[in-house]
């Protein structure tokens, strides 16, 4: 089963249910039957995440089960797709807190399914059936949602050709992608690889056995394929950090792009970097964690079971602990995240909680940089969504900012071109942001939440001298509806950077 990515662990029960130490808080991922890990975990947002668990003894199987959070993993809940009891579960494509699709698969004749809850799991219904051909192991090894209503599934070759599928309607329609619209195949073994996908915007990514990058700009109508250096795929993991810049893991090697995938160059690591899974730290200029879990035949710690993380795209690691189980992982933030590691039972263990200072912005002695006020603090971790509430950010208040030193100061400029105003705020459908420039300069407009992630990104360009207005209907990057609550404006330029909170009402 070459295309499916999983790890054998063999570290002791015991040694899992304690704290991996301080950076890793253990938390209960709420599996009943022991010895369960975790293939694939997916944050929604900063309370959402949704995992689908896999076997200790069966590691090359998954499983028919799942487990989520809706309070930032706090507590976890898992549950089984019932309704489809002969079919495992291949991947998940999570929403909301309530709504999800799921890839499915069984063994006994090669069909496959989409299915969908909307009520956290409790039920799920079918929206998609497809049958590969008989005596051939095939599946959609990917399916993703750019959106509430438009999504994909990316399957092997049938009649000669990839499967793709697309939906426009929240999955109750789906055409095949023709044939015409994408690369030939080069071999007829190329296949898809699981768990080696990515989605930005309009964009998605994932790669074949064969090493080929596939991507779609127009989410899965049409399609291109880049060869890289690597010509069979075994073990895999591919994550951006935006349109054009990401790392590729693949067989102990470390690749990057800067073109959006269409070359990669290899790179020499210094430090650990663990080769189970990547994750890209939301909110961050380059940084990247790193998990392990233990090998087998191939799969899984190649370089060492562990986790570490990199603020430079991946040339220097930053070991945060070693001889730990760290599975598949989901970054929410800088100072947020969640690792797949192995439960007991439904009370003991399974998930990992980031609990160290937040990434790239330590000081020490669980501590975290901020500008508060314009003077650089060094904060204690659980004072951080304190002082992001207030208006502060992290990191120290000038690019230029060494450790050690005080800096006072203010970024924002009292002049009256860095006026920006928010009308209507509180918002409930959409606001208008309007600032006026004293010069020609590129500006940057991005809405953040309570925990520093970005959640939109409204301009990030040129922008000419006087006034400007800029639009935003609340919404994320998906074009998702957000959540009611406190958000933040942040408006950067040459001249002048401000910082505004957004009140949302539903």
């Amino acid at each position: 089963m070459k295309k499916i990515k999983t790890s054998f662990l063999v570290l002791a029960l015991c040694a899992m249910n304690q704290m991996s130490n301080a950076q890793w808080l253990t938390k209960a991922s709420g599996l009943a039957t022991p010895q369960r890990g975790i293939h694939e975990m997916i944050a929604v947002n900063n309370n959402v995440v949704w995992a689908m668990a896999f076997d200790f003894n069966e590691p090359l199987l998954p499983l028919n089960e799942f487990t989520r959070t809706t309070d930032g993993g706090k507590h976890w809940t898992a549950g089984s797709i019932a309704a489809f009891p002969d079919y495992i579960l291949l991947g998940i494509a999570p929403i909301s807190g309530t709504t999800c699709y799921a890839n499915m698969f069984t063994l006994n004749n090669g069909n496959v399914k989409i299915v969908k809850t909307t009520d956290g799991g409790a039920t799920w219904t079918e929206k998609l059936n497809y049958d590969f051909p008989p005596d051939n192991f095939n599946f959609f090894s990917d399916v993703y949602f750019f959106n509430e209503n438009e999504g994909l599934a990316f399957g092997d070759q049938t009649d000669g050709y990839f499967t793709i599928f697309t939906t426009s309607d929240g999955g109750n329609n789906w055409s095949r992608v023709p044939e015409a619209n994408m690369p030939a195949a080069i071999a007829a073994d190329e296949a898809s690889y699981q768990f080696s996908a990515e989605g930005i915007g309009n964009t998605f990514w994932t790669v074949t056995t064969s090493g080929r990058v596939w991507k779609t700009t127009d989410k899965g109508l049409h399609w291109n394929a880049y060869q890289t250096s690597e010509t069979s795929i075994d073990y895999s993991n591919l994550k951006m950090r935006d349109a054009l810049h990401g790392l590729w893991g693949v067989q102990g090697e470390l690749y990057r792009t800067s073109n959006g995938g269409i070359t990669w160059d290899e790179i020499t690591p210094a430090g650990n970097w663990f080769t189970d899974d990547l994750a890209y730290v939301p909110g961050t200029a380059a940084t990247f964690v790193s998990t392990g879990g233990h090998d087998f035949s191939g799969y899984g710690a190649l370089h060492g079971t562990g986790s570490s993380y990199s603020v430079d795209d991946g040339n220097t690691w930053i070991t945060l602990d070693t001889g730990v189980e760290h599975l598949s992982i989901a970054m929410v933030n800088p100072f947020t995240g969640f690792t797949g590691g192995l439960n007991t039972d439904s009370v003991t263990g399974g998930i990992y909680k980031y609990h160290g200072p937040a990434l790239g912005y330590s000081c020490g002695n669980n501590h975290t940089y901020m500008c508060h006020n314009g003077h650089t603090r060094c904060v204690a971790n659980n004072k951080i969504l304190h002082h992001l509430f207030h208006g502060d950010y992290l990191g120290a208040c000038y690019p230029n900012y060494k450790a050690g030193e005080e800096t006072s100061g203010d970024l924002t400029s009292d002049n009256e071109s860095s006026s920006v105003n928010i009308f209507p705020n509180p918002v409930s459908a959409s606001t208008t942001i309007s600032f006026s420039l004293s010069q020609s300069e590129k500006v940057s407009v991005k809405i953040f939440d309570m925990t520093g992630r970005i959640v939109n990104t409204l301009a990030d360009g040129e922008m000419q001298e006087g006034a400007q207005q800029v639009e935003w209907n609340v919404t994320d990057e998906k074009g998702n509806a957000v959540d009611a609550g406190i958000y933040f404006l942040k408006v950067d330029a040459g001249s002048f950077s401000k910082t505004q909170k957004l009140v949302i009402e539903r």
